[in-house]
């Protein structure tokens, strides 16, 4: 399991709508390909994190580089920390 997080390069601005959607839609296709679990803003609206699940960190890596607010510089990169789940509330969490 990885949880990937990011810290803006700079505020959320009127101006970043369709950048936002483009974005909510990245998201959205990690969880349909099952490799997202989940997903969200942090605390403060600084950044956002993801829960993912069956992947390397590089290609998680890789795949998180193709985020448009990476692309547009909203977001510089991603930080990794992958950790094995030895325990959790929900069963599809568990690692075998």
């Amino acid at each position: 399991m990885i949880v990937a997080y990011s810290t803006y390069s700079r505020p959320l601005a009127d101006e970043d709508k369709s950048l936002v959607a483009e974005h909510l839609a990245f998201i959205k296709q990690g969880f349909d390909d099952g490799t997202f679990v989940a997903a969200g803003a942090r605390q403060s609206s600084v950044g956002g994190v993801v829960l993912a699940r069956g992947v390397s960190e590089d290609d998680l890596r890789a795949l998180m580089q193709q985020d448009p607010f990476v692309r547009a510089g909203l977001v510089d990169e991603y930080k990794m920390m992958t950790f094995a789940v030895s325990m959790a509330s929900i069963d599809e969490l568990a690692e075998n």
